[in-house]
């Protein structure tokens, strides 16, 4: 129970942030949660679940707007990408992947912030 209020408490923030900045919650909450204790596997499915409920949302608002031949390809592009990343975390144990995952994106946020040593 105390990780999950640790993982409440840390995408909370990331949110605030990421919906101040605009984007990132994501890549915000993964090393905080991280962080907090939690496995990879979960790190994923949380923020999996806030952004699917935060984009049915805005999905719902703007459904008038949506292309859905551009969804479909989107999707089934995205296929591949998943399929991968399902084999990187059964096959790679979770003290590889936790601090990768953090670092990974904690260098993501530097660069698209500006911060990449130029």
């Amino acid at each position: 129970m105390t990780l999950l209020v640790i993982a409440a408490l840390c995408t909370a923030v990331a949110c605030v942030i990421g919906g101040a900045s605009g984007f990132g919650a994501a890549m915000i909450a993964t090393p905080l949660i991280l962080i907090g204790g939690l496995d990879i596997t979960d790190v994923v499915v949380v923020n999996l679940v806030v952004g699917l409920l935060t984009r049915l949302a805005a999905g719902y608002q703007l459904r008038r707007h949506v292309e859905w031949p551009r969804v479909l390809i989107l999707d089934g592009a995205s296929l591949p990408g998943a399929w991968l990343g399902t084999l990187v975390v059964t096959m790679l144990p979770q003290a590889v992947l936790k601090p990768a995952a953090g670092i990974v994106a904690v260098l993501c946020g530097m660069k698209c912030h500006g911060f990449d040593g130029e």
